[in-house]
């Protein structure tokens, strides 16, 4: 991400900023996500920034790296109710476009090396359960903003669970949202991906526990005040359990067909023409976090591992 403030930024670019994601923080007002590699991104980059800013570079083992894409490509084709259990979906290891949105770590640094004027290195292990919040101070440090307040932060955002939300479901003619997330965000929704948008809901009930799932909490609202009684709460809560158990079972099904570090080196040991080419690309591709921030590199068991194939 590369995090500009104001008068570091052209304002007449048509990159879609969202202030929304810095209301009530005393965040830069701007700032853009160079989320993978890509040509055409250059000459767009070069055009529309005026000045240096700093650049926070998330980081992660390629090799897990590797694996949660394909994962995330399983799950999503199960939630969707289009997963086929005969694609090949480590032919994934074939796909140029594939690869520079996972693995193309220098690549996609070296897009903007030149509007950079200082790159802050953050493993993804950092932004992890009890490491966030500190991560994220020394983040805000480093660019001389103000965090965010805690509770913020201590929420899962991109896994299985909450993928099947936000659920919406009609009863006695209110529509009724189901999120483990306040207001409206959604991970599906392009335009409702900012958590810090402004919250108009009205709350029917905030710590909803599913039987299922007694480390989860849902948060049931409609788009207008509602009277509630003990009978529409009954059967919002029967309609909840209902779609947990289609939830639980799209959980169970990604267990069965997710891959994990030895079904891939499996895989690599077997295509020995498609591991020598991932070594290559990603020797050349994590060489800039090797040489600026080697004790981050050093860290990724799974990579060194990797190398001895």
């Amino acid at each position: 991400m590369l995090s500009l403030h104001g008068e570091y930024f052209d304002n007449k670019t048509t990159l879609r900023i969202y202030w929304e994601l810095f209301r009530g923080y005393g965040y830069a007002k701007w700032g853009i996500t160079i989320d993978g590699y890509d040509e055409n991104k250059k000459d767009y980059i070069k055009s529309h920034i005026k000045n240096k800013a700093p650049a926070i570079c998330l980081i992660r083992c390629p090799i897990e790296t590797i694996i949660s894409g394909i994962n995330y490509g399983i799950g999503r084709s199960i939630i969707e109710n289009r997963f086929n259990s005969t694609f090949d979906y480590m032919g994934l290891l074939n796909d140029e476009r594939f690869l520079k949105d996972t693995i193309y770590f220098t690549s996609n640094i070296n897009q903007i090396k030149h509007h950079i004027d200082k790159i802050i290195y953050i493993d993804t292990t950092m932004l992890m359960k009890n490491n966030a919040y500190q991560t994220i101070k020394k983040i805000a440090k480093e660019l001389n903003i103000n965090p965010p307040n805690n509770e913020k932060l201590l929420i899962n955002v991109n896994d299985t669970f909450t993928k099947c939300f936000p659920y919406k479901i009609n009863i006695d003619n209110n529509e009724i949202l189901i999120s483990p997330f306040e207001g409206e965000f959604s991970l599906i929704d392009y335009d409702k991906t900012h958590y810090n948008m402004k919250d108009t809901r009205f709350y029917i009930q905030r710590d909803y526990i599913p039987s299922r799932f007694p480390d989860r909490i849902l948060h049931i609202s409609s788009d207008k005040e509602i009277i509630v009684s003990n009978e529409l709460l009954n059967k919002i809560h029967k309609n909840i359990e209902l779609y947990l158990d289609k939830v639980e079972s799209m959980q169970k099904y990604y267990d069965k067909y997710k891959i994990n570090k030895n079904i891939l080196f499996e895989y690599l040991v077997k295509n020995p023409k498609v591991l020598e080419k991932l070594k290559i690309i990603l020797a050349k591709e994590t060489s800039m976090i090797k040489n600026d921030a080697l004790h981050i590199f050093n860290s990724w068991i799974y990579y060194q591992e990797f190398l001895e194939l």
